[in-house]
């Protein structure tokens, strides 16, 4: 039997060799691993340095560098954010992590490799005594980077207070971005609960916290938290719902989520508020907070309706996707394996259906009067609130809020997010520590030099026990043959090569073994020189027992061994199959195209007409241009077609927003004219009362059967009722106080008094005058 496919370079190894490779191997293993001190903490805890379990590492101090932040970076959600400078002042100390990891980065595990690429932009590896520090010259750092010194050379101590200025610089509540690394400013503070609504340091919302941290016993509760990362957690969490956020909601307002605000305002807020992004606002602005929570807070309404959620916070992921999941389910627009979030589909079938439970629910007569006692205390009911509370002003939608975390941030009474401790203040109170380096960095020293005194024993050891061969073996001399004796018998056990002892018939056995052809073809026959068989005979064929594809494997060489005669054999097919190849391409070639290689027409080459290949071959290259031409025109119009798909495709988004919207708007709008119908019938009800109360006041008969629908006939009744004769003690009253009346009661009054007078007088007179006479 022989090793085929044994390779030249490990034929002729001695055991000696073989020793030394493998001791050298087993060193170089050992010395793969190396330190390094990574100053970035964030970083590795992104890469979730603390939960592997393959490495060890441990906090360690370094003198002589300083850490940078660098504000851009982490704008833009880097992985590596701090850059390491060195200063040779032993004062400066910086605060670091020592790992043990491979010396070759591209065997880094995990995000390692990721992180490395990072640094070796910026920043060169140096050796140290504890390990390699990747240190950057400040020189080099383009003038556009804000460079943040950390004077206590601890990003974990600084990273809340960054965060925070952060957040209030880009919300336009904060001032310059050398004060980032502070605390945070009274001014800035202040802007922030003016713009916002909300106080900083809210008295009720501190003692639910407090009462928070001793019941649950969360630890440090009130210290981390804080209004402006909660702020923009919820806003992130609710770009996450639109499907246009996907980054971390850790409460830092990112450039990625400036571009899901930018998002929001130019797919949603338009078809569901109407208005426009207000110009003079930041990244997330008053309009922006109060369109984004409410449209998040009115989804979250109809799917109570609906019911569907039963979270009593819309801001706990999981149970409000779990709700818009059940939605989907319901009404079978469910998207498969796919994420699922508020998409237009979602939206559109939600408002449809939340339009026509509004119109047909049994909570429908609470929109005129309120009756309930949750209408009382201000917190409404589902029905009531998914309709009112989307807004993009800010002050409509404080008014609307009503517990939840969304309350405990702006109104200081509510509950915590579940998932509140999954942000910062787990990479702030982190400690790095697993196993000990420095004992593995001794523990490799030592092997180190241990094998190299190994590797000297093992030669030697080699050398005194070399096997001794079978003196009994014939042995062939050199000078009689050609080849060697070892190539003709076994070193070893003559059972097992005893079908090697004739070299010539092995040789020629391979050499001149039938052409039957594995499914891989090992380039020793040309399929061409074959002997053409039918179809059906050649789907019938059957091997005898031939391995030469896993006869590597199976018939593995030891050493020592005697050279393959059957490789040589399988190596000159294979370099004949060639020559005849190239021989018969050769020869075809000349045929066609002469001895210069050029064709001469009317020439018959190999006893039959040749073609006029360089006319085939203009035809066939104007066909290509040809074709060419057309695949270049179809692949422009597919293009433009695509180019106006996705133009009507966005039509057709927009027309069907527009759609809901329009279809919403008539249920409002139906509710409100109920709401006319009503008043209307209210204000009859009044008026056939006061129609009554007239006639039963004296108006007459003829008022009380007309009806008092316009103001002449009611002033026309009024006429009438102060001028009529037969009136009661009230007409008169009322007659009494017209002017003409009361200047005509006076002239009689006049009159009358006139007339006693003379009377009296003149009678006097005339009995004196009569006296007198007698």
């Amino acid at each position: 039997m022989t090793a085929e496919g044994t390779p030249a370079s490990n034929v002729f190894q001695s055991p000696k060799a073989v020793s030394s490779m493998k001791v050298t191997q087993k060193t170089s293993s050992v010395e793969s691993l190396a330190s390094f001190i990574f100053p970035d903490i964030k970083a590795l805890h992104e890469i979730r340095l603390e939960s592997s379990v393959a490495l060890q590492y441990q906090e360690v101090t370094v003198h002589g560098f300083e850490i940078y932040v660098v504000e851009q970076w982490a704008a833009e959600r880097k992985l590596s954010t701090v850059i390491t400078s060195y200063t040779g002042n032993s004062q400066d100390t910086i605060h670091a992590v020592q790992v043990i990891l491979p010396k070759d980065p591209e065997k880094w595990p995990g995000r390692f490799k990721e992180y490395y690429e990072d640094l070796s932009i910026f920043a060169k590896a140096r050796v140290m005594p504890k390990g390699s520090l990747f240190i950057t010259n400040l020189a080099t750092v383009p003038s556009t980077l804000n460079l943040l010194h950390v004077e206590c050379g601890d990003v974990r101590a600084i990273w809340k207070d960054f965060e925070i200025n952060f957040d209030l610089k880009r919300l336009r509540c904060g001032g310059r971005s050398a004060l980032l690394l502070g605390g945070t400013s009274t001014a800035a503070e202040d802007k922030f609960g003016q713009l916002y609504k909300i106080s900083i340091y809210c008295g009720d919302r501190k003692g639910q916290l407090k009462e928070l941290e001793q019941n649950e016993h969360l630890p440090n509760l009130e210290k981390n938290y804080h209004p402006v990362i909660e702020l923009v957690t919820i806003l992130q969490i609710c770009l996450y719902y639109f499907n246009l956020y996907h980054s971390a909601k850790d409460g830092l307002l990112c450039d990625k989520t400036e571009v899901a605000v930018a998002k929001f305002w130019e797919k949603l807020a338009k078809c569901y508020f109407g208005v426009e992004r207000p110009r003079n606002e930041g990244i997330s602005g008053p309009a922006t907070v109060a369109a984004l929570i409410s449209l998040v807070l009115s989804c979250y309404y109809k799917l109570q309706v609906e019911d569907c959620i039963s979270s009593k916070d819309p801001f706990e992921e999981e149970e409000f996707l779990a709700g818009i999941y059940n939605f989907q389910k319901k009404y079978g627009i469910t998207r498969g394996t796919n994420p699922v979030y508020l998409d237009d589909l979602t939206l559109q079938k939600l408002f449809e259906v939340s339009a026509k439970t509004s119109s047909s629910d049994i909570f429908k007569f609470k929109k005129v009067v309120k009756s309930t006692v949750s209408d009382i205390t201000g917190k409404g009911n589902p029905m009531h609130l998914c309709n009112e509370i989307l807004t993009a002003d800010l002050d409509t939608m404080v008014r609307n809020i009503h517990g939840g975390s969304i309350g405990l941030l702006w109104k200081g009474k509510g509950r915590l997010r579940k998932n509140f401790y999954r942000g910062y203040d787990n990479f702030c109170g982190i400690k790095f520590s697993r196993g000990n380096p420095q004992l593995l960095l001794e523990k490799q020293a030592n092997e180190v030099s241990n094998d190299g005194s190994d590797s000297q024993e093992s030669s030697s050891l080699t050398d005194r026990e070399k096997p001794v061969f079978d003196n009994n073996l014939a042995r062939y001399s050199t000078s009689s043959s050609s080849v060697s004796a070892s190539s003709m018998f076994c070193n070893y056990d003559k059972a097992i090569y005893a079908t090697n002892f004739d070299l010539n018939k092995s040789y020629h056995g391979e050499y001149f073994r039938r052409n039957s052809f594995p499914f891989l073809s090992d380039s020793t026959h040309d399929p061409i020189l074959e002997p053409k068989k039918s179809e059906g005979k050649l789907c019938g064929l059957h091997r005898s027992n031939s391995l030469s594809q896993i006869q590597e494997i199976v018939e593995p060489w030891s050493l020592p061994f005697d050279p393959s005669l059957v490789r040589m054999a399988r190596d000159l097919l294979k370099i004949n199959n060639i020559v005849q190849s190239q021989e018969r391409e050769d020869k075809e070639r000349r045929n066609y195209l002469g001895e210069n290689g050029v064709y001469h027409a009317g020439h018959d080459h190999s006893g039959e007409n040749c073609v006029d290949f360089d006319h085939l071959i203009t035809d066939l290259q104007g066909c290509h241009q040809f074709y060419n031409h057309k695949v270049k025109k179809l692949e422009d119009d597919n293009k433009e077609v695509e180019k106006k798909q996705i133009l009507l495709f966005g039509e057709m988004k927009a027309l069907s927003s527009l759609t809901s919207k329009f279809k919403y708007d008539m249920g409002i709008l139906d509710m409100r004219m109920r709401d006319v119908e009503e008043s209307i019938s209210q204000f009859d009800k009044k008026l056939g009362a006061v129609q009554k109360l007239l006639v039963d006041q004296g108006l007459g008969k003829v008022l009380g059967s007309e009806l008092l629908v316009d103001k002449e006939q009611l002033e026309r009744c009024l006429k009438e009722f102060l001028e009529a004769e037969n009136t009661k003690y009230e007409g008169v009253c009322s007659k009494m106080c017209n002017k003409k009346y009361f200047k005509q009661l006076q002239n009689d009054i006049k009159t009358w008094t006139s007339w006693a007078f003379n009377k009296f007088f003149n009678k006097d007179a005339k009995l004196t005058d009569n006296g007198e006479g007698i």
